[in-house]
């Protein structure tokens, strides 16, 4: 399933159904694990684009993620607005 993850210590994933998402992180997991390697649930962050569901943890593998409304991804802020009006302003707010 995942045949080019090189540098797997920094990965995306997309998903257009949350369970969709959780059963790719539970493979992965399985995956993994082949290898002697785990995904450190404490460090992964589910975000949810014009979703309302209200989860703040979702149950994946062997722990809970956590659903956040925004995080900084390879140095860009990602919301869960789905537009780049928060990267902007993060951006020019210290200019």
């Amino acid at each position: 399933m995942f045949t080019d993850l090189d540098f797997a210590d920094d990965a995306s994933f997309l998903a257009e159904m949350l369970e969709v998402l959780v059963l790719g992180l539970t493979v992965m997991q399985e995956e993994a694990f082949t290898f002697g390697l785990q995904i450190n649930s404490s460090k992964t962050k589910i975000l949810q684009v014009h979703s309302s569901t209200s989860s703040s943890t979702v149950l994946v593998a062997d722990g809970h993620v956590e659903v956040v409304d925004a995080f900084v991804y390879l140095g860009c802020l990602i919301d869960s607005s789905g537009g780049s009006r928060g990267e902007v302003l993060r951006r020019i707010g210290p200019a």
